[in-house]
């Protein structure tokens, strides 16, 4: 259906502009022309009109889905911040304190697991040393804990 919505909009702006034309009076053949095929011309401007409303409609519905998921996806991210467990809140702290955005982790530690899997942590790059790699804090973790302090004692 997306491939006639652009043509859709083409041929409602050519009606709109056609009983524009008419009602003006620029042409009486024309006026003549659009009373005799008044009825059908309104029924393509609605089918148009219609496919038209259908594409802003699936975008409204999509861009409000997108919203609720990421509220969402945030409201569940600020609980399990304000619940870390005592290894969570080191590895996080290390962040913070050292205001810095990446540092290289042992990933076999299940609290970089744990905050990897909850996107806590995010995933750059290897390190030199093979037993460590290259992690990110994710903005929204780290503006939380900056504006919450106390969740890292």
């Amino acid at each position: 259906m997306t491939r006639y919505q652009g043509h859709a909009g083409y041929l409602l702006i050519f009606i709109i502009l056609l009983f524009i034309t008419a009602k003006t009076g620029v042409s009486p053949d024309l006026t003549e022309w659009v009373e005799l095929f008044n009825l059908p011309l309104i029924l393509i401007g609605l089918a148009c009109s219609t496919l038209l409303l259908y594409k802003v409609i699936v975008h409204l519905i999509d861009a409000i889905k997108r919203s609720f998921y990421k509220k969402r996806e945030l409201w569940r991210l600020h609980q399990f911040l304000a619940n870390l467990s005592k290894d969570e809140k080191y590895v996080l702290s290390l962040y913070i304190d050292y205001k810095t955005a990446e540092r290289e982790l042992d990933p076999n530690k299940s609290s970089v697991a744990l905050l990897e899997v909850n996107n806590v942590l995010v995933y750059v790059g290897p390190t030199e040393d093979r037993q460590k790699k290259k992690y990110k804090i994710s903005p929204f973790a780290q503006r939380a804990l900056l504006k919450n302090p106390k969740w890292l004692l």
